[in-house]
């Protein structure tokens, strides 16, 4: 019956679907005198009676089961217990029996009795998709080998985790912190995508999360390969009879047999969404036969996640069912639902469109989901319902003819509208892919400023034509505002990655600035808008810093902070709130009395703010462990270097390697992000200062020249960016110092010449940057007094260098920042000494 499959399949469907006395009638009609079609298709149907089989899971627990005895030995691992068991093999806790490593590891095993060459192949395509995934959130294949019987087996890391489900209700995860754990998943999906691999079997069994809140996919093994090139035959996978996907989070088209793309894993995580928010499947297909579960999952429409919110669910995320619902109702019902369309071509596109149409709801932007419409419902019951449309289609074509002239007019203006309407948003959905989803795809990648000023400068026109043509939506105004704010942060924020213009940024802050004062008069109780005007009140506090305007920048940074605490008392589920508060009192810290930054001097104001911090990151929920990694990292520095200021060395350099070891595990867990790589540089330099106070000036000299290895490496990667050019320009005066102390002034000379010329480059970019300036005059006069020091500059060069200082500290005073008092005083002394 192989080459009937496909009649086989379609009589069986329509057969399920009617009452026993009209299926015989039927079945007589469809196989006619076919007695060999009939009887494979009575055979389905009598399994589809009494069996749920596609809701057998693909590993179940192994306790309950009648256990067979251990395996002795599996390659060189020992057996500890069985873990579970599926159709393919069974997965045992094991550790190697040589002692070469201790490890736990998990060894899937094809078990005795089903190792057919159908199962072993399966079973070694497993095994080469997972040896082709390398991702954190993915369980790493480790070893695999052929047992003394022949019985392929191979090893993966031991996944201690919970079903994300459980994981989420049992900590009482708000929305937020499910969204953001979810994403994780996704990214995982997306990542096996890339590399060609379909899942095929997504659901909560197989996505464990570990104590510290990290999601990890497993059982790839009905996943497919897209390629091919395991020999797979892709239409054996997830036809009925196979039992091999699970029924509760298996996709239309796996149901009907059909053609499984990516799409597929799309769907999938749709259903896992939609448990996550409402904690409710979006079928309920427990118990009933196979053919009523087919039947709702390819015909019938789930309702939106809001309108299944629970007294249960609602307290497993720490809020009241009328809450909960008012919180999914809107964006997440639209998300979810176009996750789960019957069609694969109406989801959405890719896992990553899903996990950044999410991204947009967190950021309160405009989602890119939307519901079906009322033309596309129609046509669907249409299609569904034939036969009862008939005699009312011939009604309603009569009432169209006699409407058809008067509605003629009406809507050929519509028409015009809706053009008007469609380019508007198209310019919107245009501005917003360039300067949120393509910008924010490369922002930490190295080399990206080049592409992200290209990016910035497309952008910002289409955003201006946005500002001048926007209407009173409020939904817009606030795109407009975040745009603004992001055209900002690449132009001229000094505290990222930056083209260095902050004449640029400044505008462009101001500009948000604008809408969001006018927002926050029309509708001052909104959380966005509040969120909105906080991060704007930082950004421009960050400007004014740098801008040496410090009371201004001290009160908008103590504004920005009043108005994070109060969204963090009123409504913080993911931790968003209280990730945001902890970063405005570090900001607030550093213009207090950072050292390394213009400040006002007020030591212990600083320390305060910084200690007001810790706890918050500490705080972080498990499913922000980046976050939570790179700003304990920025917080202990920041801590080490008050206390350093005050002269506390010992608790300085406590802080300091505490820094530095949150930071190397940030760069572990995202490799290419270049501001975790340049943090890890800078903790590195903080240590070289504690090595150089306590006299150790080999040891500072190996940690400064480590920190300036990282700094070069990011700033040739991406010669735009100027946060790079300036953190390398440091790191070059530091070793600068170091060689001097070491008895090496000609190496000395050459880095002081290095980061003169940075400064010098990036003068020439943007001469109103007062920091560097100030920068300049200082290299220059140490440049100088090394020279004197060592006797190798001829005093005509020395007295140049100052007098170049001279000139910065006249250009400083002249735009109204002055450099500071030692500064000051030390470019007087050498000026006079030079006449």
């Amino acid at each position: 019956m192989r080459a009937d499959w496909d009649t086989v399949k379609r009589v069986f469907h329509e057969a399920s679907l009617l009452a026993a006395p009209a299926r015989a009638d039927y079945l007589d009609r469809a196989c006619g005198g076919n007695g060999a079609l009939r009887a494979e298709v009575e055979s389905l149907l009598a399994v589809d009676a009494t069996d749920s089989f596609l809701e057998t899971p693909a590993l179940v627990p192994a306790s309950g089961l009648d256990e067979p005895p251990l395996p002795r030995a599996i390659g060189p691992y020992h057996a500890i217990s069985e873990l579970g068991r599926g159709g393919m093999g069974a997965v045992y806790l094991a550790v190697r029996a040589d002692d070469a490593y201790q490890k736990r590891v998990a060894v899937k095993l094809v078990k005795r009795g089903t190792d057919t060459d159908d199962i072993v192949r399966r079973f070694r395509l497993e095994r080469q998709t997972l040896a082709r995934l390398d991702h954190p959130n993915i369980a790493r294949i480790v070893d695999g080998g052929t047992t003394s019987d022949g019985r392929p087996y191979f090893v993966m890391d031991f996944v201690d985790g919970v079903p994300i489900d459980v994981f989420c209700d049992e900590r009482r995860l708000g929305i937020e912190a499910r969204l953001d754990l979810f994403r994780l998943v996704c990214h995982s999906v997306h990542y096996a995508h890339q590399n060609l691999v379909i899942h095929r079997d997504l659901k909560p069994a197989n996505i464990l999360v570990t104590g510290d809140g990290v999601p990890k996919l497993l059982d790839f093994g009905v996943a497919k390969v897209m390629t091919g090139d395991a020999g797979e035959d892709s239409a054996d996978i997830t036809r009925v009879p196979d039992r091999r996907v699970t029924l509760s989070h298996a996709s239309p088209e796996q149901v009907r047999d059909e053609v499984v793309t990516t799409s597929t894993d799309v769907y999938s995580l749709g259903v896992l969404l939609y448990q996550l928010l409402c904690g409710a499947p979006p079928y309920q297909t427990a118990g009933l036969p196979a053919a009523a579960a087919m039947r709702a999952i390819c015909e019938s429409e789930p309702a939106p996640p809001s309108e299944r919110a629970s007294d249960a669910a609602a307290a497993a995320r720490g809020t009241t069912p009328r809450a909960l619902a008012r919180h999914l109702r809107g964006d997440l019902d639209r998300i979810v639902l176009m996750a789960l369309r019957k069609e694969p071509a109406r989801r959405y596109g890719s896992v990553q469109e899903l996990s950044d149409d999410l991204q947009r709801h967190l950021r309160g932007q405009t989602v890119m989901a939307r519901g079906d419409s009322l033309g596309y419902r129609t046509a669907t019951f249409v299609r569904r319902h034939p036969l009862g449309m008939t005699a009312m289609a011939v009604a309603t074509v009569t009432l169209v003819i006699g409407s058809a002239t008067t509605l003629w007019q009406a809507r050929e203006a519509e028409a015009k509208a809706q053009l008007a309407d469609r380019r508007f948003n198209e310019v919107r959905q245009l501005a917003n892919a360039f300067i949120f989803d393509v910008h924010d795809a490369v922002a930490r990648l190295p080399g990206s400023t080049a592409a992200r000023e290209l990016l910035v400068g497309r952008a910002l026109t289409y955003v201006d034509r946005l500002a001048a043509e926007s209407s009173s939506d409020v939904a817009l105004q606030l795109e407009l505002a975040a745009a603004y704010e992001r055209i900002g942060d690449v132009q001229g924020n000094p505290t990222n990655a930056n083209l260095g213009d902050i004449d640029a940024a400044r505008e462009s802050y101001a500009k948000a600035l604008a809408i969001a004062e006018r927002l926050e008069a029309d509708t001052p109780t909104a959380a966005p808008v509040r969120r909105l005007m906080a991060r704007l009140l930082q950004r421009s506090g960050d400007l004014l810093m740098f801008s040496g305007a410090l009371p201004e920048a001290v009160d908008r940074l103590r504004r920005a902070g009043h108005l994070y605490a109060a969204e963090m008392a009123s409504a913080d589920q993911d931790g968003a709130m209280r990730l945001a508060s902890g970063v405005s009192s570090i900001k607030l810290g550093d213009a207090l009395g950072n050292p390394d930054f213009p400040n006002t001097g007020d030591r212990q104001a600083a320390l305060r703010e910084y200690q007001r911090a810790l706890p918050l990151f500490q705080g972080l929920p498990e499913s922000q462990v980046a976050p939570r990694l790179r700003f304990l990292g920025v917080v202990h520095e920041r801590l080490g270097r008050i206390h350093e200021a005050l002269d506390d060395r010992a608790t300085a350099l406590t802080h300091y390697r505490t820094s530095l070891e949150y930071r190397q595990a940030h760069v572990t867990a995202q490799p290419a992000d270049t501001e975790a790589l340049r943090n890890v540089g800078i903790a590195h330099e903080k240590i070289a200062g504690m090595l150089a106070a306590s006299g150790d000036a080999p040891g500072a000299l190996a940690s400064y020249r480590t920190a300036l290895g990282r700094y070069d490496a990011l700033y040739r990667a991406d010669l735009q960016n100027a946060q790079a050019a300036r953190t390398l320009l440091i790191g070059y005066e530091h070793v600068a110092a170091a060689l001097l102390a070491t008895g090496d002034p000609a190496g000395a000379d050459r880095a002081f010449a290095e980061a003169v010329g940075l400064a010098d480059g990036l003068l020439e970019r943007a001469p109103g940057q007062w920091q560097v300036r100030q920068d300049r005059a200082r290299l220059l006069l140490a440049r100088a007094d090394a020279g004197a020091t060592s006797r190798q500059v001829p005093a005509g060069r020395r007295c140049g260098w100052v007098a170049q200082g001279g000139a910065d500290q006249r250009a400083l005073a002249a735009a109204g920042h002055p450099p500071p008092a030692d500064l000051a005083e030390a470019l007087a002394t050498a000026l006079a000494a030079c006449r």
